[in-house]
């Protein structure tokens, strides 16, 4: 129902992938929107030897989900609060997502066994953060502007929580860099 033009720069480096996004209102009315990203990262999930390490301490409290009906609801669970690695196992995604809001870092390293296993994943313009599997041996590392409905939501568009307005010729800029971390060749022995 809005005249936009979104546009994704996709930049491929040496050892990282850059994404872009770029909407612009190009009505005479103010305009809302979500948007997101969705990458997966092979990442065994049957043990604990894999970890997420967020840039600054943080107090990870996630929504809950209705698995019944696929919706967001108002409480929150805490999944980590003393700044260490989030141990990632299967059992961590057996409601579903994890949806962070609000979190202080903008960088998160996935951390294999191996001190040379490291992915750093940057993201800006993103409230939203969320972390998801599927039961299988992978994760996704998921920067949201926006989220799907709460339990009870009135389905209208305009009320939906974590929507971003834009005025009339205004533009929103948001980005996530996934890259690997570079270490020297004599630590890998």
């Amino acid at each position: 129902p809005f005249d936009f033009e979104l546009t994704i720069l996709y930049t491929l480096e040496a050892q990282s992938l850059s994404v872009a996004f770029e909407v612009k209102n190009q009505g005479a009315q103010p305009m809302i929107f979500s948007l997101g990203g969705h990458p997966a990262f092979n990442c065994p999930m049957d043990s604990e030897t894999w970890s997420l390490q967020f840039e600054k301490p943080e107090v990870l409290e996630s929504y809950c989900i209705d698995l019944k009906q696929g919706l967001i609801l108002p409480e929150k669970k805490l999944v980590a609060g003393n700044g260490q690695p989030l141990q990632l196992n299967s059992a961590l995604f057996a409601e579903d997502a994890l949806v962070f809001e609000q979190l202080s870092s903008k960088r998160v390293t996935l951390q294999g066994p191996e001190i040379w296993e490291q992915l750093q994943f940057d993201m800006e313009g993103f409230p939203l953060f969320a972390l998801w599997s599927p039961q299988g041996p992978f994760i996704c590392l998921e920067p949201w502007v926006g989220m799907a409905d709460f339990v009870g939501t009135s389905g209208e568009l305009a009320e939906k929580y974590g929507v971003e307005t834009l005025g009339a010729g205004e533009v929103y800029e948001c980005s996530y860099r996934m890259g690997l971390v570079v270490l020297n060749d004599s630590l890998k022995k």
